[in-house]
């Protein structure tokens, strides 16, 4: 093997290896941020993320037939707002029953402390 090809399939390597790191890192990115909006999605609140010189590097990026895409470095200064509401819909109730004693609550939460309070001596 020619020391051209040890190279061409070292730099093969090391685009690969740099590609799952990436990788890695955007799936936790979208991990984190579905998480935070699942935690606010149908309550009433308002989120603000502040960001002073946040660096986003995009690396370099190959598309098809190796043509090279660029890369990419961001520096964003200001904030996100995001707000959600929770809307009820005309004619619509949920209620929740308890198991044991066939009693109705508007939450789960109320449903969860009654079972508590009145039947956990039943287990």
């Amino acid at each position: 093997m020619s020391p051209n090809s040890n190279n061409r399939d070292e730099n093969k390597q090391s685009q690969e290896q740099q590609q799952q790191g990436t990788q890695q890192l955007a799936s936790q990115w979208s991990q984190m941020v579905g998480q935070v909006l699942e935690s606010v999605t149908g309550k009433n609140m308002s989120t603000t993320i502040n960001f002073q010189n946040l660096e986003i590097d995009i690396p370099r990026a190959q598309g098809p037939s190796g043509r090279d895409l660029g890369s990419a470095k961001w520096t964003v200064n200001g904030k996100v707002v995001w707000t959600t509401e929770l809307h009820k819909t005309g004619g619509v109730s949920a209620q929740f029953s308890c198991d044991f004693c066939n009693k109705t609550f508007s939450s789960r939460e109320e449903l969860k402390q009654h079972s508590t309070q009145e039947h956990s001596k039943n287990d």
